[in-house]
C-alpha cells in the first residue's frame, strides 16, 4: 500500500474545533477586555450581519467614539474587516473569519 493510500489530506471539519480552541484562547488573552466584551455582544447576537457604526452604537450603548476606537482595535487584532465605503453609504464591518469560527 502507498503512503497516499494511508494518508488523507485534511478537511477544515478535522482542524476547525482546534482552530476555533486557538482563536478563543487568543481572543481572551487579549488585555483590552472592554472591546473583547463588545465583539462577544457582537458575536454572540448578530455575527453574521454586517454591521456600521451607527448599528454597533446601539448594540453597545456606548457612544460613536467608543465604537470607533474599539473598531480599531479590533481592525488591528484581525477580529473584524472594514469594507470599502460604497458611495456615500457607512462603511460596513463584518466579523473576520477568525471570529466567525470563534462565534460558529
Amino acid at each position: 500500500i502507498g503512503l497516499s493510500a494511508i494518508i488523507r489530506p485534511l478537511q477544515f471539519d478535522d482542524i476547525a474545533p482546534t482552530l476555533r480552541q486557538e482563536y478563543q484562547d487568543q481572543l481572551t488573552a487579549l488585555p483590552e477586555e472592554h472591546h473583547v466584551r463588545r465583539l462577544l455582544k457582537w458575536g454572540e447576537t448578530r455575527s453574521a450581519t454586517p454591521q456600521t457604526q451607527q448599528k454597533l452604537t446601539a448594540l453597545w450603548k456606548v457612544r460613536q467614539a467608543t465604537v470607533s476606537e474599539t473598531l480599531s482595535y479590533l481592525i488591528k487584532q484581525g477580529l473584524v474587516v472594514a469594507m470599502p465605503r460604497q458611495g456615500k453609504a457607512p462603511i460596513e464591518y463584518h466579523l473576520s473569519g477568525r471570529s466567525r469560527l470563534i462565534f460558529s
